[in-house]
């Protein structure tokens, strides 16, 4: 039993989706949860400027 072309077409469309929304969202992802979850005790707090300098 063969599988139809359109199953085909929609399961490659929906990878295709899968890995377009894995390479665009991992780093906000990882980010969001370093925010979310704070910084470990005995560390300062975490501050949108480290990303660019660290004071």
């Amino acid at each position: 039993m063969s599988v139809p072309d359109e199953v085909k077409a929609t399961v490659q469309t929906v990878l295709d989706l899968c890995t377009t929304a894995f390479h665009y969202g991992y780093v906000p992802f990882v980010l969001w949860c370093g925010w979310k979850l704070g910084p470990d005790k005995g560390c300062e707090p975490f501050h949108l400027t480290h990303l660019l300098w660290h004071y």
